[in-house]
């Protein structure tokens, strides 16, 4: 209960249905021995209470005292509902394992002008995006439109890592070639002039050789920019399973889906942070495209490693 005696009304609703249910679960036991009993058909309470909103924005109800007068009388009934109807007016359990709006970065009074509007976490806010826009949103919630792309870029889907099962060999990372001894870099030992060695500068000069033309140099600001490969994802040679670690990897149920040079691998298991796919017995190299439920697509490349039966 809030400070001064006044609680939200949603905590107190909570706590009558709690309570009901828990009647309810009793019914079910003591239908074992007796066919025929007693339920509640209608349920209703009258409160006298002044109605208060606190500085958060929450509607809360305080009991009046003795003598108190000026109080508000609220009637609230209760009906039994069944789970279609349960299922068809509430919120899926899909859509309540995206992350929160503070998750996506958005501050107490943002979160509750959004709540405004029926948005309480990232994939709701992702659904309004695509039904009305960015601009729309700004302007009825009244949160800035780039405090909005700012969490919807965050609420996006994200591979971090993808990995096989089991892995591949790890590859050993080339080190660099020791330095040439260098005696000269003693104080003591005179340094020789690289243009008088045998086939130094000098050397080329009086043999008639020409130094071999340099590379032109890219323009200013034009430097040539090397074409990036697709990452390389190996596994081993009796790999099952690939998977995927990430963020926001379901969408309101959606996931990820694989495909291995175009055939679709079926999901094993899927998480909002992470994805197994299974693989094609005795799987060999390919093509590997991961498809996010936003529609972006990543591309791979999968290798076996052939060492061991198992990869290790």
């Amino acid at each position: 209960m809030a400070r001064g005696g006044s609680y939200p009304i949603e905590e107190f609703l909570e706590a009558i249905t709690a309570q009901l249910d828990k009647t309810q679960d009793a019914l079910r036991l003591k239908a074992v021995n007796r066919p025929l009993t007693f339920a509640l058909k209608d349920f209703s309470v009258d409160l006298q209470v002044f109605v208060e909103m606190d500085s958060e924005g929450r509607v809360t109800m305080r009991p009046s005292g003795p003598n108190e007068t000026g109080a508000s009388k609220v009637k609230i009934g209760f009906t039994t509902i069944t789970r279609p109807m349960i299922e068809e007016n509430t919120v899926s359990l899909e859509m309540t394992q995206a992350p929160t709006l503070a998750e996506v970065g958005l501050a107490a009074d943002e979160r509750r002008q959004l709540e405004k509007l029926g948005v309480r976490n990232a994939a709701q806010l992702r659904k309004l995006q695509r039904r009305a826009g960015e601009d729309t949103m700004s302007r009825y919630s009244g949160v800035d439109l780039d405090r909005i792309r700012s969490a919807l870029d965050l609420s996006r889907p994200r591979i971090d890592e993808v990995t096989g099962d089991p892995p591949g060999d790890p590859q050993p990372v080339p080190q660099p070639a020791a330095d040439p001894p260098r005696p000269w870099l003693d104080p003591g030992v005179e340094r020789p002039d690289p243009g008088l060695a045998p086939g130094g500068l000098a050397d080329r000069i009086r043999q008639g050789i020409k130094r071999p033309p340099e590379a032109p140099l890219a323009p200013a600001g034009k430097a040539p920019r090397a074409r990036p490969g697709k990452p390389v994802i190996r596994v081993g040679k009796g790999a099952r399973q690939i998977r995927l670690r990430g963020d926001n990897l379901l969408d309101a149920g959606i996931a990820p889906r694989a495909r291995l040079d175009g055939r679709e691998l079926p999901i094993l298991a899927a998480t909002a942070r992470s994805v197994s796919f299974g693989l094609p017995e005795n799987v060999a190299a390919g093509a590997l495209e991961i498809e996010l439920p936003d529609g972006a697509r990543q591309a791979y490349r999968l290798d076996v490693d052939p060492a061991g039966e198992d990869g290790r």
